[in-house]
């Protein structure tokens, strides 16, 4: 009998632990999940020549998506949509590399160059096999400038058009390799224009 409560007094200790091991993990998931969320903006730009809409949803409580916004004192709006490698704290991390480089950036500077500057600053950074996708968009009146680093295409919808066009660009992730140069394109867009 002795012997059985002993055993049961164990496997009731090491529920607790596993419990309060549990509830630590997942409060640690809840502050980290919060934390990425702080990184997002909290409202959309208030552009009287655009209409922004952003909808997230992760896939586990924290991950690596992300997307800002940048308005410049002469009106330019920058626009930044990307992916870090991974889900967890790892892929929150490389969301906050990239932030810091973004709200810093020079509202003068191009996509591509931008986008070259934060490649030199991850790689310098050695993070290892840890990288972040990224799109970044200069919405000025009629005509966007776009430069993407492993993003899929962007998406340009023209209702004067049959179908969505496709704007495919081959650079790799940031934080992947350094040398390469970033290309852009510069799309001349409508005002019903997607």
């Amino acid at each position: 009998l002795r012997e059985q409560e002993r055993a049961r007094r164990k496997e009731e200790v090491e529920r607790n632990l596993l419990e309060a091991e549990n509830a630590r993990k997942t409060q640690e998931l809840e502050e980290a999940g919060l934390f990425q969320l702080s990184l997002l903006p909290g409202t959309v730009p208030d552009d009287p020549r655009f209409r922004v809409a952003v909808l997230m949803k992760t896939a586990t409580e924290v991950g690596g998506d992300y997307y800002d916004f940048s308005t410049s004192q002469r009106g330019v709006l920058t626009v930044a949509v990307g992916d870090a490698t991974g889900h967890g704290a790892t892929a929150a991390t490389m969301v906050t590399v990239i932030k810091s480089p973004f709200t810093a950036a020079d509202d003068d500077s191009s996509p591509a160059s931008f986008l070259d500057s934060a490649a030199r600053t991850i790689h310098r950074m050695s993070l290892g096999r840890r990288n972040m996708a990224l799109t970044v968009a200069r919405l000025e009146d009629g005509a966007a400038v776009i430069a993407s680093a492993g993003m899929p295409p962007v998406l340009v919808h023209r209702p004067t058009e049959p179908s969505v066009s496709e704007v495919a660009f081959e650079a790799l992730p940031l934080g992947r390799l350094v040398g390469d140069a970033y290309e852009e394109t510069r799309l001349k867009l409508e005002s019903v224009d997607t």
